[in-house]
């Protein structure tokens, strides 16, 4: 259908008529130019994809249709197979699945199941995505006397994200859920690290979070040592930033007072700390108490007498005259490898503690590696802030030798300290390999950051380029 011409703009039928217009958006062009125009497509059924495709579909079918042995293996199957957004493949088996796991809830209704705030939340979640009308009263038993939820559940925080969850799918007159977002919000926004807001609370410390988690990773990265993982990155994030204020801040009587506080390990001792040792203090009281939560429900207990005393073996602030004696012990070592230990399992008994307690070869040796690798790199731009002598400097005055010689000679004490851990390997061992292996991947990595330049305080090349391959980039297969 056309318009009489006498309907048309006389403006728009004669294009030398002056118009105006807005000023013309300054938008970027596209960046991709014809790259997807003229991108290829590929068969699958040219490269093999889809037999292999096909194949794995079949085995996730098989794990669906599995009969239902452990609840919250065929829950968590259910939800990393959503969470990968290929949930559209399995449809048919997720609803049977679920179908079936209400249905054995409804059973035991009148049957009080002893189960985690984890598994508890994750089904419901599932369940209500499903459709399926859970009622929302099954988190009554995290409730305490007085009708809140239980301050205990803080500390689980796998739980408190599976609620959070949760809580979002409720309907009119769920108040309970309404008090389970409220509650997972409040709590949530408390962990680690987000609310310690180290650049504006504690600005004089280093903000490094994930170059402190790679130096986890790359303490020991199998699957079975999630847990060490975890406790290491909590326990060293807060060493650093007690380091920094040891090191860069805090005056002698501020850290004596702070020393004096963790030597007592109360709550009690915070009054008398200053604000931002207030909030130092509280969070490392906060990560023990998770780290004795989780340890607890193995069995472990013992491993928290040894986490403790390693912080009352290793913070020590050293005056420039006795530098060169406690060097080793305040480096921090002791430790890093304690709460490694803690999150190993079985396999780090009490003997194993007893055994690192006694500071044998291989610890001494990742000592020397630690301090003397941190203090050759960072030696010069420490002195220009007024430091306190390094170890170069205190060599230097003692031996009347040039900073070059006295780096030479550290050298040489490098060299010895990777000797004296590879003869802590040859069998027979004191220890289980295993447990030795941590101790040297904490120096492998100090090796890797510290040999060049300070990368962890800098964030060198090295540490980006670490971190972009291990956790940014993709592998590809």
């Amino acid at each position: 259908m056309s318009l009489p011409a006498s309907a048309v703009p006389t403006r728009i039928n004669n294009p030398m008529v002056d118009i105006k217009r807005p000023a013309l958006p300054n938008y970027r062009p596209s960046i991709w130019g014809d790259r997807f125009l003229s991108y290829p497509t590929k068969s699958m059924e040219h490269d093999g994809n889809l037999v292999q495709h096909q194949r794995l579909k079949e085995e996730v079918q098989r794990m669906l249709r599995d009969p239902v042995e452990k609840l919250s293996e065929k829950l968590e199957l259910i939800d990393a197979i959503q969470r990968l957004g290929v949930s559209y493949h399995f449809e048919r088996e997720i609803d049977d699945l679920l179908g079936r796991i209400y249905e054995y809830r409804s059973s035991k209704k009148h049957v009080e199941i002893d189960e985690d705030l984890y598994p508890v939340a994750l089904c419901f979640r599932l369940l209500r995505q499903q459709g399926y009308k859970i009622p929302s009263d099954v988190f009554n038993k995290f409730k305490d006397n007085k009708g809140n939820f239980k301050e205990s559940l803080v500390h689980d925080i796998r739980g408190m994200l599976c609620l959070y969850e949760a809580s979002h799918l409720s309907v009119h007159g769920e108040d309970i859920l309404d008090e389970a977002l409220k509650f997972c919000t409040t709590n949530l926004s408390r962990w680690w690290w987000k609310d310690l807001n180290v650049a504006e609370n504690l600005p004089f410390a280093r903000d490094r979070v994930v170059e402190l988690y790679f130096w986890g990773l790359g303490g020991g990265f199998e699957p079975q040592y999630s847990l060490s993982r975890k406790i290491f990155t909590k326990v060293i994030c807060m060493a650093s930033i007690i380091d920094d204020a040891y090191d860069a801040y805090g005056t002698y009587e501020e850290l004596e007072l702070f020393t004096s506080a963790v030597e007592r390990w109360e709550r009690s001792c915070v009054d008398q700390l200053l604000e931002y040792m207030k909030l130092i203090y509280n969070v490392i009281l906060d990560v023990y108490e998770e780290v004795e939560k989780e340890l607890s429900k193995e069995g472990r207990l013992y491993c928290i007498y040894y986490a403790k005393e390693a912080w009352l073996n290793d913070k020590y602030v050293p005056t420039p005259e006795e530098y060169m004696s406690i060097a080793l012990t305040s480096s921090g070592y002791l430790i890093l490898t304690t709460v490694t230990f803690a999150g190993m399992g079985e396999i780090a008994s009490k003997e194993a503690f007893d055994w690192l307690f006694k500071h044998p070869k291989i610890l001494k040796g990742a000592q020397v590696i630690c301090r003397l690798m941190d203090d050759i790199v960072s030696n010069e731009m420490e002195q220009k802030r007024a430091h306190i002598a390094s170890i170069i400097e205190c060599y230097m005055k003692q031996h009347g030798v040039s900073k070059q010689e006295a780096i030479e000679e550290f050298q040489k004490q490098l060299a010895s300290a990777w000797k004296d851990i590879n003869e802590d390997f040859l069998k027979p061992t004191q220890v289980a390999m295993p447990l030795l292996e941590r101790v040297l991947n904490l120096a492998r990595v100090i090796d890797l950051l510290y040999k060049d330049e300070d990368a962890y305080t800098n964030v060198g090349e090295v540490m980006v380029e670490g971190i972009t391959f291990l956790l940014i980039d993709p592998v590809p297969i």
